[in-house]
């Protein structure tokens, strides 16, 4: 990076928060954006987060602050942005969760609680233990069969048969993953679906620092280089991590591929934190919005914008060509990805 951001965002926010002090007796009123929980003061504060992000970068390029490089497929070209993050992940002890798994009677079609609480009093508390069992044991032995197969997909939809989404077990699956295959994934677009993507994150551990590569649409008519570009370095069968996106992300992203033409070939073991994220912290915060687990973790951003405010920067930067109003959103999707990489070591160690 040629220049750094920190001191930048450091003089944004005291612009930021001193003007805020002017009007904070303010009456609230309604925000254009009231459907996403955007308040008019947070309104307030992005506008003028917005004009002072034009001034800072005004005549200035995104390669001044960020490791980037242009990529060309055969569609077109788009902006790669390079980050290395310091983060190393904790996935989780591989025999661990073999333990956590051989332990669980209720993955056997017949045992509820009553019956496991029963036949742990007669001594059966693994599989294991269960392989000879008149009744179970041939279940058993099928069961500890698929174990040995290390099919991490395999097992996450054996887990989901019986249990929510939710549910613990589904994080030992974590231990069982190799760190190779992780790919941490989110996007931000301009809207719902049937909007275009602008941009495309992905990070990946590497030894003890973190990897991330955004791919960046510079003009709409890079959005669709940029999806093949993600879809490429995602992999046919990644272990992918994301939050809310077997609701959103992914889908969006198969919808955007398929508008194009172009065949959704991803085929994950797919983690997705948000179900998680409500079972952990239901009784200690609020909500599960990332930006609320965030805060609880103790994390801090430099520059951010809220999300449903993507569209608004982004169509700022087309009319300006000025990189300011980028800058929020390339931080606030570089930024989810580091937060859930945390999640991932928070929940595994949990």
């Amino acid at each position: 990076m040629a220049v750094s951001l920190d001191r930048i965002a450091q003089k944004l926010r005291e612009r930021v928060e001193s003007a805020v002090e002017t009007d904070l007796f303010a009456p609230e009123a309604e925000s254009p954006y009231g459907l996403t929980r955007l308040s008019y003061s947070d309104f307030q504060r992005a506008m003028r987060l917005k004009g002072e992000l034009l001034r800072e970068f005004n005549g200035k390029k995104l390669e001044e602050f960020y490791q980037s490089e242009v990529v060309q497929n055969e569609y077109g070209t788009c902006l790669k942005l390079i980050h290395s993050i310091p983060l190393e992940l904790s996935l989780g002890d591989p025999e661990t969760s073999h333990q956590a798994l051989y332990s669980e009677l209720k993955l056997l079609y017949g045992i509820g609680p009553a019956v496991e609480a029963r036949l742990h009093i007669l001594g059966y508390r693994t599989l294991r233990d269960l392989a000879e069992h008149p009744r179970w044991g041939s279940q058993a032995q099928q069961l500890i069969s698929e174990f040995g197969q290390q099919d991490v997909k395999r097992l996450q939809g054996l887990i989901h048969r019986w249990f929510p989404t939710s549910h613990p077990l589904g994080l030992k699956l974590f231990g069982m993953t190799s760190k190779e295959k992780l790919r941490i994934f989110d996007l931000e677009s301009l809207g719902l679906f049937g909007r275009p993507v602008v941009l495309l994150g992905m990070a990946r551990p590497c030894g003890d620092r973190l990897e991330i590569y955004q791919y960046l649409t510079r003009d709409i008519l890079e959005e669709l280089p940029a999806l093949l570009e993600i879809a490429r370095a995602l992999g046919k069968e990644p272990a992918l991590v994301t939050y809310n996106g077997r609701a959103f992300d992914m889908n969006f992203l198969e919808e955007r591929l398929s508008y194009y033409g172009l065949p959704f070939e991803i085929d994950p073991v797919h983690f997705d934190l948000l179900p998680h994220a409500r079972r952990q912290f239901r009784d200690k915060l609020p909500d599960a919005r990332l930006e609320t687990v965030e805060r609880h973790l103790g994390l801090q951003r430099a520059i951010d914008m809220p999300s449903a405010l993507v569209p608004d920067f982004y169509n700022t930067y087309l009319e300006t060509s000025n990189v300011g109003p980028l800058i929020p959103i390339i931080e606030h999707n570089k930024h989810d990805l580091i937060t859930l990489a945390v999640l991932i070591t928070e929940f595994c160690r949990s």
